[in-house]
């Protein structure tokens, strides 16, 4: 599944586009190495691993989310529904720790 993300222009997650494709960031049959960008986010990870199931992902900071380009966004999100959580519950989670805006 290759997971697309729409920001609105306050750059917070306003649609979550999933995709069946051929070739998945994760599969099966060889589990990729997590890419360093994702490693102040995880834990439970030996850095040069291949990612298991053992591993837990926090929210992310918005400051961290706004370094991620559109493709490691949507890996970031295929890993934690790889997980077993909702892309679009991690999203709520990490957006709800974000500053309100006082007006």
């Amino acid at each position: 599944m290759k997971i697309k993300v729409k920001l609105n222009n306050k750059g917070l997650v306003e649609d979550i586009e999933k995709q069946e494709v051929d070739s998945d960031w994760i599969t099966d049959k060889k589990l990729p190495v997590l890419p360093d960008i994702f490693l102040p986010v995880v834990s439970n990870y030996t850095i040069g691993s291949p990612i298991s199931k053992d591993i837990r992902v926090s929210p992310i900071s918005g400051q961290q989310w706004s370094n991620l380009t559109h493709n490691e966004r949507g890996k970031l999100l295929e890993l934690v529904e790889w997980l077993g959580e909702s892309a679009e519950e991690y999203c709520r989670k990490w957006q709800s720790l974000l500053p309100r805006d006082p007006r």
